[in-house]
């Protein structure tokens, strides 16, 4: 009995070992003939809108609208080099 068991066990890890060897990614590539430049659409930025019930949103992407809600932060750290210790609200 266990030897059957065994034998059915092997059969279906092979079986299933085999379905992903099958599985191969392809990789297609659209070569345009010469002369002929690659179209690229033009994307125009909306700033998004909140729709719903929302607790906060912020997309601080108005220059102008960002300085008169928001306050750059100016936090140091102390026992750290001048140089790195500040942090002047700035992410690069």
């Amino acid at each position: 009995m266990r030897l059957i068991l065994l034998i059915a066990l092997w059969l279906c890890l092979s079986i299933a070992v085999r379905c992903d060897d099958d599985r191969e990614e392809a990789t297609v590539t659209e070569e345009l003939p010469e002369g002929v430049a690659e179209e690229t659409e033009e994307v125009v930025y909306v700033s998004p809108t909140p729709n719903g019930h929302i607790y906060f949103a912020e997309h601080f992407d108005v220059p102008e609208e960002f300085e008169a809600k928001w306050i750059r932060s100016q936090a140091k750290k102390e026992g750290i080099d001048e140089e790195i210790a500040k942090y002047d609200g700035k992410q690069l």
